[in-house]
């Protein structure tokens, strides 16, 4: 097996505990936290999925939810004669079907960190540990957004729906990290970006009809003249004419945006949201933190910004 970064105990600058079977113990805490599974078989060199948790039993809760579901006897790992439904963990179907093509023998990996204590942090690391994935590897983790593996395309809730058609085993290609920390510049990430207009400019702005989108504050949390780089406001994707129209009531009109469409291989719903992913992931990375308001978080308010 090939030393990955995306196996090791330092992954991201974590602390990142040993992997063991899952099902078993694993001394795993019931503190908020984030996960890694992998398999066994070393053929097989990229995660299998990647989680987050907030809940009242930490990551020991939420990685015993998952094996409870993927196995009848977890203890031997010998999975589930039936499929899994989506709760209470959306990947068991998929690390189910792993199980019984590849074979039952999954591993976790779980971190503990004091900023998964909060939501938005927690749920940014988590999307900055898949863009690091997708930029090692060349590809998200196998059960990204419900996605499933050869053989098992019935087991796939999303597949002919919300345009997911086509990409039943294959993701987005990664976009370009040459230049990934400059969060506004019009080539970032290797997307065609539009030229930056405010938020009151809006009703002149022809869209094309999906996409991914960004908002930010020109002079604010620091004066443009600074020549410090912003953080973004908000990243998100869909049909931009109601979705950046929506950022507009919640950033404010003196909020800059721009756009871009997507690459062309992107031709459903669950590519887009790749993109989206391994935009906020690439922000976490260049600036330690998501996008401002970023899951509702807004700590970052218009009214801030004309005071």
């Amino acid at each position: 097996m090939r030393e990955l970064d995306c196996y090791s105990e330092d992954w991201f600058d974590l602390k990142w505990s040993d992997w063991y079977p899952l099902g078993s113990e694993g001394g795993a805490p019931t503190e908020s936290g984030l996960y890694r599974i992998r398999h066994s078989d070393t053929r097989r060199e990229w995660l299998e999925y990647i989680g987050e948790t907030g809940q009242k039993r930490g990551v020991r809760g939420r990685i015993a939810q998952l094996a409870n579901n993927v196995y009848d006897d977890k203890e031997n790992q010998k999975y589930a004669e039936k499929r899994p439904g989506r709760a209470p963990h959306t990947a068991a179907a998929c690390m189910n079907a792993i199980c019984r093509t590849v074979g039952p023998s999954l591993e976790v990996s779980f971190t503990t960190t004091p900023v998964a204590e909060d939501k938005w942090m927690r749920k940014g690391l988590e999307d900055a540990l898949i863009a690091l994935h997708r930029r090692e590897i060349g590809h998200s983790y196998t059960a990204f957004d419900g996605r499933m593996i050869p053989g098992y395309e019935d087991w796939d809730r999303k597949l002919g729906k919300e345009g997911n058609v086509t990409d039943t085993h294959e993701g987005a290609e990664v976009l370009n990290w040459s230049n990934y920390q400059n969060l506004t510049s019009e080539p970032w990430m290797g997307l065609q970006w539009s030229e930056p207009r405010q938020l009151s400019e809006l009703g002149s702005t022809i869209f094309p009809e999906v996409g991914v989108y960004r908002t930010w504050y020109r002079d604010y949390p620091s004066p443009e003249s600074s020549g410090v780089q912003q953080p973004l406001l908000y990243i998100g994707k869909g049909n931009l004419n109601s979705r950046i129209g929506a950022r507009r009531r919640k950033d404010g009109e003196e909020a800059m945006f721009s756009f871009s469409p997507p690459p062309n291989a992107v031709d459903s719903e669950r590519k887009l949201r790749e993109i989206e992913v391994e935009l906020i992931g690439a922000h976490y990375v260049a600036n330690e933190i998501p996008p401002l308001n970023q899951e509702n978080h807004q700590i970052f308010r218009p009214a801030l910004v004309s005071e």
